[in-house]
This record gives C-alpha cells, sequence and structure tokens, in this order.
C-alpha cells in the first residue's frame, strides 16, 4: 500500500443581491460584478458544495508545499466533476450534425475515413488500424496553486 496527502475542500456560497441598469445582459453582469466587490453587504448561504480534491501528492505532510509535485487528480474527484463524454465514431460516410444538449461534454470523435490527401497525426486503435481522433470540449481544470 502506498501512502497519499490529500488536501480536500468545498465551497462556502455567499451571495450579494442587487440590482443594475445597463443596455445589455453582458453590460448588467459586469456592472452586477463591480457593484458586488465593491459592497459589504453578502449574507452567507446555506448550501455548501460537494468536498472534492484540491490536490493530492505521495508521502505524508504537505509534499507539495516542499517543492514535490502534486499528481493529476482524477476529474470525477475535482471540483468541476467529470463531464459526460460524446463518442462519435465516423466509417465509411460523413457525419453532418451532432446536437448535444443539457450540459458540458467532451466529444471525441473516431475518423476511420483516412485516405486522400495528408489529415494530419493519425493514430490507431485497439486493432492497429489507423484513425484520426479529435478531442473538442471542455479542457480538464488545472490544479490551483
Amino acid at each position: 500500500m502506498t501512502l497519499y496527502t490529500a488536501q480536500c475542500g468545498y465551497a462556502g456560497y455567499y451571495a450579494h443581491v442587487g440590482q443594475v441598469e445597463a443596455e445589455g445582459v453582458e453590460a448588467a453582469c459586469e456592472a452586477a460584478v463591480a457593484q458586488a466587490n465593491d459592497s459589504a453587504g453578502w449574507r452567507a448561504l446555506d448550501h455548501v458544495g460537494p468536498t472534492f480534491v484540491d490536490a493530492i501528492a505521495v508521502g505524508e505532510g504537505d509534499p507539495w508545499l516542499d517543492g514535490a509535485s502534486a499528481l493529476p487528480v482524477p476529474l470525477l474527484f475535482t471540483e468541476g466533476g467529470e463531464t459526460a463524454l460524446v463518442h462519435i465514431v465516423m466509417e465509411g460516410g460523413a457525419i453532418h450534425e451532432v446536437v448535444f444538449a443539457g450540459a458540458p461534454c467532451r466529444v471525441l470523435i473516431t475518423d476511420y475515413a483516412v485516405e486522400g490527401p495528408d489529415p494530419g497525426p493519425r493514430e490507431t486503435d485497439a486493432h492497429e488500424r489507423p484513425v484520426l481522433a479529435f478531442r473538442l470540449g471542455p479542457r480538464p481544470p488545472r490544479s490551483r496553486s
């Protein structure tokens, strides 16, 4: 067994409610953030977020504070959590449209139609067939300092 040190946290939520006048939604959001940042009128909300892992490393104490590298935290245990993965496979045809609504997701497009002019770097699948893989969507969160 390996000894790990993990720094866990949770988000405590606070709110500031105010009114602003603006020409549009983006300008209203900008004005509301500026107003909230200049205000002492914040109140704690009863809800807190789920516990997540900020950092993890092998060893005891705070090894990442001593210059040791923290290990990557699996997405499932980060504050943002793991997003859905939509895997689209193209073979012998073309995809004209894909729509995914309701939540952010990551998309992996696997294209087996790799003939023709140089389409770019190729990968191989589990059966050693040439494939082009395109990864789209939110990137994994960066670790905090």
